[in-house]
């Protein structure tokens, strides 16, 4: 699976996604793909026509679809980690897991903090903004409570419900820059889902995953560059200084990776192994990207060399405040 996942990813999607990554959005044609692959439906029970992969399998097709382009791995994300909750579930919610998995119908996962959810009764009243980095071409939305104790999957067009235009961000340039605006949206108590946990879990370490994705396209693209650059006569990978840098490079990204796989084997138990585990890799993908730049030189701050937009995916994962740690 891994190494069909990154054929396509090494054929068709890394030639464009410097191109569409300006243009804001994620090609249907690249969804269309991606879906045909089993990306997107990795998570799904093989009853209602997935994959039905493990957590920690589905981190690594995720890590190999980040290596490209983090914009679709995000969408990948949320539509696994939502069917995955979907699965459990059952009834008549695992209905859209087709739609899910085939990618007719994208999700995007909505933490509400505490201070915009109140419960009146039988209902929880949501009200308020909230910045999301991937719902733009999102059809259904998982209002998931910050604490874990509950959620739900509306469609965008649900009354009280809208996806707004945001300002545009330095980093993620494909999953455009929205914000989920609820005024006054009444989910019923009964309604609510338990397994809100889950949906949390395993968005953060599909977080995770993506940011090591981005980490290792960086690693990758300075060594390749300093095996081309010379310096005084001999490669520049062949100096101390920059081999010592590849090698704390390569070491962040073990660590990010094996944190990444622990904590999806243990999404159904703990929540803080996933929350530790994408925490430590967004932080080694900003380290590892920015050592990127450095070994480029003044080349790693143009658009010619991918490097400098893997710098800015990896500040846009670490700008992307996670929900309060579940219950």
């Amino acid at each position: 699976m891994l190494m069909a996942v990154r054929q396509v990813v090494d054929k068709s999607l890394a030639p464009l996604a410097s191109e569409h990554d300006r243009l804001g959005r994620v090609p249907e044609e690249t969804l269309a793909e991606l879906a045909d692959l089993g990306v997107f439906a990795a998570l799904v029970p093989p009853a209602h026509g997935g994959l039905g992969l493990d957590a920690p399998t589905w981190t690594m097709v995720i890590e190999e679809v980040a290596r490209a382009w983090a914009a679709p791995a995000l969408l990948a994300v949320a539509q696994g980690a939502v069917a995955a909750a979907l699965g459990i579930t059952g009834g008549d919610s695992a209905r859209q897991l087709g739609a899910l998995a085939r990618a007719e119908a994208l999700a995007a996962v909505v933490p509400i903090p505490a201070d915009r959810a109140r419960r009146e009764g039988e209902e929880y009243v949501l009200d308020g903004q909230l910045p999301l980095s991937h719902a733009a071409q999102a059809t259904l939305l998982a209002l998931t409570l910050g604490d874990g104790a509950a959620w739900w999957l509306v469609p965008t067009s649900m009354a009280g419900v809208g996806v707004v235009a945001a300002a545009p961000d330095l980093g993620l340039r494909g999953a455009s820059a929205t914000a989920i605006a609820l005024h006054g949206v009444r989910l019923p108590v009964s309604q609510a889902s338990s397994s809100a946990p889950r949906v949390l879990g395993l968005t953060d370490v599909g977080i995770g995953a993506v940011a090591v994705g981005v980490g290792q396209a960086a690693f990758e693209a300075a060594l390749r560059y300093s095996q081309q650059r010379s310096t005084f006569g001999k490669a520049i990978c062949q100096h101390q200084a920059v081999q010592l840098m590849l090698a704390d490079m390569a070491t962040r990204l073990t660590a990010a990776r094996l944190l990444v796989g622990d904590g999806a084997h243990h999404v159904h138990e703990d929540g803080k192994a996933a929350r530790r585990a994408r925490a430590f890799a967004v932080d080694a993908a900003v380290a590892v990207t920015l050592d990127a730049m450095r070994i480029h030189g003044g080349y790693g701050y143009t658009t010619e060399f991918s490097v400098e937009r893997y710098y800015r995916d990896a500040a846009a994962l670490l700008a992307m405040a996670p929900a309060p740690a579940a219950r």
